[in-house]
């Protein structure tokens, strides 16, 4: 799964095949079909969230209003940060980039699983759009910081992003639009 997960984040779906991941993975890609039956089952299993991330992400929304934002900004970092969930989130991200079922998965899972997840928690009428202002500075800073390792984003301090970032996500949560 690993060796998928580089390949496909490296290569892109169409420039990936089973033959490639098998010699990544350094085994036969008899072994490979044999648990696979096809690349798009390879990819839809590698790019499936962890449910340790959904629960960290649900905890996150689930924190007190006033310290959410920080939360929500805390939560990312970690997942990003975690040999576990690190490279099936690379994968995601950059296989949703070029593959349209991935995409549609990606999609699916932050608006049912992040945007209307936060959205029912906040007490005002406007809390989808707050969600979804969420939901972009979160994209954002997954992008710049973790897949385009932008400066100086992408070597800050894990507390100064927090320290940043928190207050802003915090601010679309409950502040004034």
């Amino acid at each position: 799964m690993a060796a998928a997960r580089e390949q496909f984040a490296a290569n892109g779906v169409s420039g990936t095949s089973i033959r490639a991941i098998a010699r990544h993975a350094e085994v036969d890609p008899a072994l490979v079909h044999y648990y696979f039956a096809s690349k798009e089952a390879l990819l839809d299993a590698a790019t499936t969230v962890p449910v340790e991330y959904m629960r960290a992400s649900q905890t996150a929304i689930s924190a007190p209003l006033a310290e959410r934002g920080q939360r929500i900004v805390e939560n990312v970092m970690q997942a990003w940060s975690s040999p576990d969930t690190s490279p099936v989130l690379r994968a995601i991200f950059l296989c949703a980039n070029v593959d349209e079922v991935t995409r549609a998965k990606l999609r699916d899972s932050l608006s049912t699983g992040f945007i209307h997840a936060t959205a029912e928690r906040l007490p005002q009428a406007d809390r989808l759009t707050r969600a979804g202002l969420v939901s972009s500075q979160i994209i954002g800073l997954c992008w710049l910081r973790y897949l385009w390792m932008l400066e100086p984003l992408a070597s800050m301090a894990d507390h100064d992003v927090v320290a940043l970032i928190g207050p802003t996500v915090q601010r679309y949560l409950n502040g004034r639009l």
